[in-house]
């Protein structure tokens, strides 16, 4: 799959991504083997940028794609390492580093 430049970085992530909320049950529940089916399907279609999130179903979420990501190649694969917790706009709330996320 295509890859493109992330800004000014010199970080690359596939053209397309896969958004974690759904597995996280952001609009209904999903069972793990769904889950897990999804996720093969979006590894097998070349896309290596996962965006998840600890607010998704409270950690389910990261813990489905980290047990996709688990054993195989970290090279070209993509999990944004911060995570913004819920804050007010007048707070000053910094991202938290994940130390379970690929770098």
């Amino acid at each position: 799959m295509k890859r493109n430049r992330l800004g000014k970085s010199d970080v690359h992530v596939t053209e397309l991504g896969f958004g974690g909320g759904p597995l996280g049950g952001l609009f209904e529940a999903v069972d793990d083997d769904t889950a897990a089916g999804a996720l093969e399907a979006a590894w097998d279609s070349g896309i290596r940028y996962f965006d998840t999130s600890p607010h998704y179903g409270i950690g389910q979420s990261e813990r489905r794609i980290g047990a996709l990501l688990r054993g195989r190649p970290r090279d070209g694969s993509l999990v944004p390492p911060c995570a913004r917790t819920a804050a007010t706009a007048s707070s000053k709330a910094a991202p938290r580093r994940r130390a379970h996320m690929v770098p």
